[in-house]
């Protein structure tokens, strides 16, 4: 194994890991959180390609709880929250699907709004503000409930689940592959092993 990656906030940087705990539905700590717009929308780097460049740091605390900080290039401030595990239940959309998840607080979604209000949105569903969500304790998608279950190369179980994710529990990529792909491109447009948000290489 080359690389050990999370992603606590889907779309955000990856924490890179010399250790991994698994849990039902992939590595520990992947993709739990999003960004969500004011429609209650998730927003992806693919609408938002600014979201690539949020670092995320994370600690968890001796009493239980989940220390979250971010920041970017592209602000002076960082922010802090703790994860919640309980609160008012509000209903957050990912792509067709309609999640149950926990506010992360207004401190987060200040610092978000502020960092993304200049970014131009690819989509035009994307409206501020912005505010973070974690997935509710105990909520979970159905792998085959996905659109991308009808094209996998075996049938997807009934029990495989993810949080976050767009439709696997692991993301498993090679060295080999990328070598592979980058010599098929042209000179100067190689890509890095980050642009395909692996869990394990």
């Amino acid at each position: 194994v080359d690389g050990l990656f999370v992603y606590p906030v889907k779309s955000a940087e990856a924490i890179k890991l010399k250790q991994a705990s698994m849990c039902s539905f992939g590595l520990v700590d992947d993709r739990q959180m999003a960004i969500v717009d004011s429609k209650k929308l998730v927003v992806t780097q693919r609408m938002i390609p600014a979201l690539a460049d949020i670092s995320v740091h994370l600690k968890h605390t001796d009493i239980g709880t989940t220390a979250i900080t971010l920041s970017s290039p592209k602000c002076s401030e960082t922010v802090d929250f703790c994860v919640p595990t309980k609160g008012p239940i509000q209903k957050v959309f990912l792509y067709k699907a309609v999640i149950e998840a926990l506010d992360c607080g207004d401190d987060v979604s200040e610092w978000l709004t502020r960092l993304l209000k200049g970014e131009a949105p690819t989509h035009a569903c994307c409206s501020p503000p912005y505010r973070m969500v974690r997935m509710a304790i105990g909520e979970a998608r159905r792998c085959s409930d996905s659109s991308m279950a009808p094209l996998c190369d075996h049938e997807v179980a009934k029990h495989d689940e993810v949080a976050l994710a767009d439709f696997a529990p692991l993301l498993l990529t090679s060295t080999a592959s990328l070598d592979a792909l980058n010599r098929e491109l042209p000179v100067g447009h190689q890509v890095p092993m980050d642009r395909f948000r692996p869990n394990i290489v």
